[in-house]
């Protein structure tokens, strides 16, 4: 059987357990072809899992997602896409929180403007490999509006000379009033550098071309141009493979849009899941049984060793609009123990049926008048202290996390250890609500999350950041 991974916010695989959970040399041999793939970015993964599903065209992406520009208070990439049959782009950008794919969030004040812009890339397909070429070529009679920001140095009537760039690069630079271009060619790629300044645009040619003297752009027809503006150096590259013409760009930095450029590699998609034995097993179970119609998923990662995970007794309860499967220890003299951890589906009669569920979940109505105060938790985000309650609430992206240790101490320090977590993992990019809740016999936690009419649950009684990797790691079967 084939696993295909379709939830694209779900990207993060804990390689380092898979060995560990599943012994045999058929997983060893998977999760080696797993490391072995290419290293992109979570946030260039989840936008690129998302294109995979609505675009034909061979697909690339950058390993380098971009350097940012340190824009105050914004710490999280994000990264908005679109994508038909023949083309996709993605935007990449800095938020103030944690945000999913196309996130709403992204488009509220806090986050938009353009300091928070980084770049993008994308892909254009053309009915034949000669239209795809004239979208690169620069010619003597390409005009002013040719091309990618191409401005033509004649049809500008700028004066003109020579500058050697090192590296055995010759340009032709052309100057007027508040004009100064400089364009070279370094086999098949031409560039352009445009700036009001002389010191500042052969400054960033020399740059470029040191840069390239060691990293190899696409060995094909392409062009850089560069606009240095007030707020940053405009760039932009786009390169023709096939009928295919590919393109990354960036706002503030020429070399971070060539590093970018560099960094282009063919992507085939998110690694395939790997699930625990006996998780395997009933999940096969479930898929067989005839009155069950309900996407099955399951975590990858359940922080078990393999010695307990054999041990674990697996339970599974299905009817035709829910199911649920649980692990328990078991002990030969006493029979089934409380349950270790559980996940499942339960199916509503629409989408904002199920949306209404997790909304009742994460605004209980004894939170009305309760006095709270804020607090912050790390990262830039901040949560509120219910001292009547023993709460710690905060929200991030479309989730609502409610923590309860035991005390205010207790609760704030599990809430920025919470915290620090997902600035490093990525929950679903949906409405989701998080409930932990310290008892004498362990700590409950809780994640609810809601596609389309379906709501995903994910239940541990050992510690919170179990649950956690159990969400994280999630995949479809």
């Amino acid at each position: 059987m084939k696993f295909l991974r379709i939830l694209p916010s779900l990207l993060i695989t804990t390689l380092a357990c898979t060995s560990v959970l599943m012994p045999s040399s058929d997983a060893f041999a998977a999760s080696k072809r797993a490391i072995n793939r290419p290293a992109f970015n979570p946030v260039v993964t989840q936008a690129m899992q998302y294109v995979k599903k609505r675009s034909d065209i061979p697909l690339v992406a950058p390993l380098f997602a971009g350097n940012g520009n340190g824009a105050l208070g914004r710490s999280y990439l994000a990264a908005t896409a679109s994508a038909t049959a023949n083309q996709y782009h993605v935007s990449l950008q800095l938020s103030t929180t944690r945000a999913g794919l196309n996130s709403p969030v992204l488009y509220q004040p806090s986050n938009t403007g353009l300091a928070a812009v980084i770049g993008g890339f994308g892909a254009t397909e053309f009915k034949t490999a000669t239209q795809a070429l004239r979208q690169v070529e620069v010619t003597p009679q390409s005009t002013t509006s040719y091309g990618f920001g191409y401005i033509n140095p004649r049809a500008q009537h700028l004066k003109s000379s020579r500058m050697n760039l090192g590296l055995g690069i010759w340009s032709s630079v052309y100057t007027g009033r508040n004009t100064v271009l400089i364009d070279w060619r370094e086999g098949e790629w031409f560039f352009q550098v445009h700036d009001m300044q002389m010191n500042s645009a052969k400054g960033a040619a020399m740059q470029l071309v040191r840069y390239l003297h060691t990293h190899l752009l696409p060995e094909t027809h392409g062009m850089l141009m560069m606009d240095n503006a007030g707020d940053g150096q405009h760039t932009y590259l786009s390169y023709a493979v096939g009928n295919v013409v590919y393109n990354d760009w960036d706002y503030h930095h020429a070399l971070s849009a060539a590093r970018m450029a560099v960094s282009m590699t063919p992507y085939h998609g998110a690694p395939e899941a790997v699930f625990p034995a006996p998780i395997s097993r009933a999940l096969t179970s479930l898929q067989q049984t005839p009155t069950v119609n309900l996407p099955l998923f399951a975590p990858t990662d359940f922080l078990m060793t393999a010695k307990e995970m054999s041990a674990a007794q697996v339970q599974t309860q299905a009817q035709k609009d829910q199911y649920t499967i649980t692990l328990s220890p078991f002990a030969s003299h006493l029979g089934y123990a409380n349950p270790i951890a559980s996940f499942g589906v339960q199916r509503f009669m629409g989408n904002p049926t199920a949306l209404q569920f997790i909304k009742q979940m994460s605004a209980p109505p004894n939170f009305v008048g309760m006095t709270s105060r804020v607090v912050s938790l790390g990262n830039g985000i901040v949560g509120k202290i219910y001292s009547d309650l023993g709460i710690v609430r905060w929200h991030e992206g479309l989730w609502t996390f409610d923590v309860e240790a035991g005390s205010a101490s207790s609760d704030l320090a599990l809430a920025k250890r919470m915290v620090a977590y997902l600035h490093t993992h990525l929950l679903p990019e949906t409405n989701g609500y998080m409930w932990v809740k310290n008892t004498p016999v362990g700590r409950y936690s809780h994640l609810y999350w809601t596609f389309g009419r379906d709501v995903y649950n994910v239940y541990s009684v050992r510690h919170t950041f179990q649950a956690f990797h159990m969400a994280v790691s999630s995949a479809t079967y």
